[in-house]
């Protein structure tokens, strides 16, 4: 076994008291490092549902080994006396510095600190130690590379770590045949001339790869790009490139599942390289391709018409973020993504009559298939589109001059698929283009959300139109369930006096300026903003047996 002293790192003992949490399993092990706060920790420890979504998993399994374990020794086992297994993860996840950005490395070592066990388990466990960064010292860095013996290396460099960053890259050079990731982020001319020459060199075990150069973008040019690892990466899986120009013909596609290309001064590929990056990547499963403005994407020549389509039968979440409309028409009429459950696209100026010739670019390969549902946001100037699973269409419309747009798209859309459920917002401040919103979405029954947004000098008329008026949400929108409203005057009052007649039922005020309408009707929530709020409080209160009562003053 080897010996680990804290000299070996230039790290000064104490180091355990500035761990610090980067989720909720982390702060476990900040309340343990000392030997302090067991209680608390513990306390943690029974509310699994404090965790972040990906470490909730782990949380119930400790949980669930504590219970089991108290259950057969009789005594609650400590925190710091979890099973190796578990440790090791809990080691694992990153840590972070309230104070300092200490090196996650230097943390392990302080945990080291805490008990003999632990000691064992952080020296003698090589996956804790397989990580080199250039905010680590070289010696940290050469003892991560011994510590973690032949185990896949996590790589990264951040050009604000400056100062051995050539002694880095000479260290990671040495050990490219290991690296499973590496993200880099560059900032200068000089340590770009570093990385592509590290880059070029074969990398067998890289899967992940992540490269920012968004700071220098402006310097670069396609000309300036570089074949990524020679072909000797056979098992990358995920590429992110930022103003990292390449030749796209020569990037390793053939297994990969994520692909996030994202230009702010550099061109990125042509509409004809994206169709012929997308057609050598069968297995991807995220795409995301995103263009400035300040960048024009060039669009190549139609392909021709007896081209066989584009297939991606793994494709589930796509992102298009163009400046060009032609370019979106060109590469969308190529593709197919039955699969796809997210989809988001996003153009600048759109024609105003876009959706009124059929909607060119809104082809049979982006309608939903079964169990993809389609979503809208729509202003002047943007048009977004994705596809969720959430079973709920949301449309968002903003102040604009003219709504024909949006009638086309939903008189389109209406015409293609069964309205799923919606949740509609309605954005205006001007009466006369929000009273067209509302006809327009008074079209679609199956609205179960509602939300009105005007100005507050406008909203009283908004709110007596005769559209609104008593009895609408019953017989147009029998399926609402939520109304929320913002912006409203306090004589905007009939409209919730009018809705509490025609509802009778419980009254629970809920957080978040939540008024909850019970049962018989579906209506079972309204949002009211302040001052309206306080004033349906005045109206209705509860008494303790349940009945409605006149309620009290403000302050209730």
């Amino acid at each position: 076994m080897m010996s680990a002293t804290l000299t070996d790192f230039g790290i000064q003992a104490g180091m355990s008291e500035g761990i610090d949490q980067a989720s909720g399993l982390v702060h476990l092990i900040e309340q343990t490092s000392s030997l302090h706060g067991l209680d608390e920790s513990e306390r943690i420890l029974q509310r699994p549902d404090l965790l972040q979504p990906s470490y909730k998993p782990l949380g119930q399994r400790i949980q669930s080994y504590i219970a089991n374990m108290t259950r057969h020794l009789n005594y609650r086992v400590p925190i710091y006396r979890l099973p190796d297994e578990i440790l090791i993860k809990i080691f694992a996840l990153p840590f972070t510095s309230r104070k300092l950005d200490r090196p996650h490395l230097q943390y392990l070592v302080g945990l080291g600190l805490v008990s003999k066990d632990w000691n064992r388990i952080i020296f003698e466990t090589p996956s804790l130690w397989a990580r080199i960064s250039s905010s680590y010292t070289d010696e940290m860095n050469i003892a991560a590379i011994l510590r973690s013996k032949e185990h896949s290396l996590r790589v990264n460099f951040n050009f604000r770590d400056s100062g051995h960053e050539d002694a880095f890259f000479d260290i990671a050079r040495r050990e490219v045949c290991r690296w499973q990731s590496a993200e880099f982020e560059v900032g200068r001319n000089s340590t770009l001339a570093a990385l592509r020459d590290l880059v070029s060199l074969s990398a067998p075990r890289l899967e992940r790869l992540e490269i920012d150069c968004r700071e220098i973008g402006k310097n670069l040019s396609v000309g300036e790009g570089l074949d990524i690892f020679g072909g000797g990466a056979d098992c990358l899986r995920h590429v992110s490139l930022l103003d990292f120009p390449i030749p796209w013909n020569t990037l390793l596609l053939s297994r990969l599942e994520t692909l996030a290309i994202q230009t702010c001064y550099t061109p990125g590929p042509s509409t004809s390289e994206i169709t012929d990056i997308l057609r050598r990547c069968p297995k991807l499963r995220t795409l995301q391709l995103i263009y400035s403005d300040q960048v024009d994407i060039r669009v190549s020549g139609a392909p021709p018409p007896e081209a066989e389509p584009i297939h991606l039968p793994f494709l589930t979440s796509c992102c298009l973020d163009f400046n060009n409309v032609k370019a979106l028409n060109r590469v969308m009429s190529s593709v197919r993504i039955p699969a796809c459950t997210q989809f988001y696209l996003h153009c600048d100026m759109l024609p105003s009559n876009n959706f009124s010739n059929g909607s060119s670019h809104l082809t049979p390969a982006l309608l939903p298939t079964t169990g993809s549902i389609l979503k809208t946001s729509f202003n002047l100037s943007s048009f977004n589109l994705a596809l969720r699973t959430d079973k709920v269409i949301n449309i968002k419309l903003y102040d604009t001059s003219s709504w024909d747009d949006l009638t086309h798209l939903i008189e389109y859309i209406s015409t293609t698929i069964t309205w799923p459920p919606i949740s509609a917002t309605i954005w205006c401040d001007k009466t006369s283009p929000f009273l067209q919103a509302v006809d327009i979405l008074l079209r679609v029954p199956s609205i179960v959300k509602l939300t009105l947004i005007g100005n507050s000098d406008q909203y009283i008329d908004q709110l007596s139109h005769p559209m609104l008026n008593d009895g609408i949400f019953e017989w147009v929108l029998p399926n609402l369930r939520e109304l929320w409203l913002a912006n409203c005057p306090e004589n905007s009052l009939q409209l919730i006096t009018d809705l509490s007649r025609m509802r009778q039922g419980r009254a629970d005020m809920d957080r978040g300026n939540y008024v909850r309408l019970g049962l018989p009707t579906k209506l079972e929530r309204i949002q009211l903003p302040e001052p309206l709020y306080t004033i349906w409080r005045e109206i209705k209160r509860e008494d303790r047996d349940g009945n409605m009562i006149k309620g009290q003053k403000l302050g209730y």
